[in-house]
């Protein structure tokens, strides 16, 4: 490990982003914390790390510390310590005023900061302009008895949409906007992916985790995360089944971005059939299915490539915002403002050249 530190004092020595990178995914894989020690042969110089995870906004803090170690009695030197750096990865940086997750928590100050920047060039609806358009594209997708397609990702959003469903159904502020979404419509709700479901479960036991507005729902004997024509389709066999209904019915199925998953059936079936309608509500990237349907859809001869086959693009398209577990533009420059000390660099990673 080189002994001299660039100019944010991190070690000029390549092995060290190889080092921050396992400590990384040791984490990410459930590692928390942990307590790593460094050490080269030779001139004594070691490195300790100290790595914690922060649910949920997923941040990992580390700091970086390089101690000259005292040398042998023949070879008496001077000890001191001195503090490198501190390094802050934010991960994937939650939005706030999600109910059924805590806010992101205030980050620890740092000298170096490695900052996500999916949305750093976009702003999220609020949530009651959110369900407002959620439940005008639903009422208006169903009412010519088609199917509604949402890609979802099994962790997050997929219970988030339930969430806001459960809203339009069982809210009486909602009942009566949207005839569609009454019960009285019968107009099923299916979650088609295993994955999602388990999770579901799991968000569904951590009631004491929820904000105050979902704690109230609970407590007043509406839970939400389950309402009336609410269905889980666990089994493949049962999924194939699905795909066999008429509409009108709004599928949940992962994967978010279309790259795989049972909701490659649903869009294969039912991409090409003008009264099917398929709402994305959260980010595609460039080179996904996701993302050739958004910017294909109602031009002249659209398509998109699925399972190697290539699928007309006649159905409805929508792109709700605000559902992403990203935070927007807005979310990311508080976070950082949130710090106690202001840092010496950022470092802006996944997002597309023009929101970093």
């Amino acid at each position: 490990m080189s002994r001299r530190a660039n100019a944010v004092g991190i070690p000029a020595d390549p092995v060290v982003p190889a080092f921050i990178a396992l400590v990384v995914a040791a984490v990410a894989m459930g590692a928390s914390p942990i307590f790593v020690r460094f050490a080269e042969v030779g001139p004594l110089t070691s490195a300790f790390w100290r790595v914690f995870l922060a649910l949920p906004a997923l941040w990992i803090w580390a700091r970086l510390e390089t101690r000259q170690v005292p040398l042998p009695q023949a070879e008496r030197g001077a000890v001191a310590a001195v503090v490198l750096a501190g390094l802050l990865f934010s991960g994937d940086l939650g939005a706030k005023d999600t109910p059924i997750l805590p806010d992101p928590q205030t980050p620890e100050p740092a000298d170096f900061v490695v900052l996500e920047a999916t949305y750093g060039d976009r702003l999220h609806d609020d949530r009651v302009h959110r369900i407002q358009r959620l439940g005008r594209v639903l009422n208006r997708a169903l009412a010519d008895g088609g199917k509604v397609f949402i890609p979802a990702f099994a962790l997050g959003r997929t219970q988030e949409l339930l969430y806001e469903m459960d809203r339009l159904v069982s809210d009486r502020e909602w009942q009566g906007a949207f005839p569609m979404l009454e019960p009285a419509a019968a107009v099923p709700v299916f979650v088609d992916t295993p994955l999602g479901l388990n999770i579901t479960k799991i968000y569904a036991g951590l009631s004491e985790f929820w904000d105050r507005e979902a704690g109230e729902l609970y407590r007043n004997g509406d839970h939400p995360l389950e309402f009336k024509g609410l269905y889980g389709v666990e089994r493949y066999r049962d999924h194939r089944e699905l795909m066999r209904i008429p509409g009108p019915a709004v599928i949940i199925a992962g994967s978010g971005m279309c790259t795989g998953g049972r909701i490659i059936d649903h869009l294969k079936a039912g991409l090409a059939k003008p009264e099917n309608d398929v709402c994305f509500v959260g980010y595609q990237a460039g080179g996904t299915p996701g993302r050739d349907i958004q910017r294909y859809a109602g031009k002249p001869g659209g398509y998109v490539i699925l399972d190697r086959e290539k699928v007309e693009l006649k159905a409805n398209i929508h792109v709700l915002t605000g559902y992403s577990a990203h935070a927007d533009q807005n979310g990311l420059v508080e976070w950082v403002q949130a710090m106690p000390q202001k840092p010496a660099a950022i470092k802006l990673v996944h997002g597309e050249a023009n929101a970093r």
